[in-house]
């Protein structure tokens, strides 16, 4: 496997903890669907880091929200390597 084409779905993306993850993943050449409840706070972060980037508002709480965040991956940006 090409360790650049991975993708990783990042929770909590929007700020934080999340977001730092997310912007050194993208950095490092990585695909991301990144989920968290804040859709304002999320599409800004995608615009910014850039990328092969998804977004996903939803809380990783409810399962329903979970299970969508995974299924996004192989249409939006091809397949689901990792979770952070």
């Amino acid at each position: 496997m090409n360790e650049t084409n991975t993708t990783i779905l990042v929770t909590g993306a929007a700020m934080g903890i999340g977001r730092a993850v997310a912007e050194q993943l993208a950095s490092d050449g990585k695909r991301l669907v990144l989920f968290d409840r804040d859709g304002a706070a999320l599409e800004k972060t995608a615009r910014e880091i850039g990328g092969t980037v998804a977004t996903y508002v939803g809380s990783v709480g409810k399962l329903a929200d979970s299970e969508g965040a995974v299924r996004v991956a192989p249409d939006r940006v091809g397949g689901c390597g990792g979770v952070c």
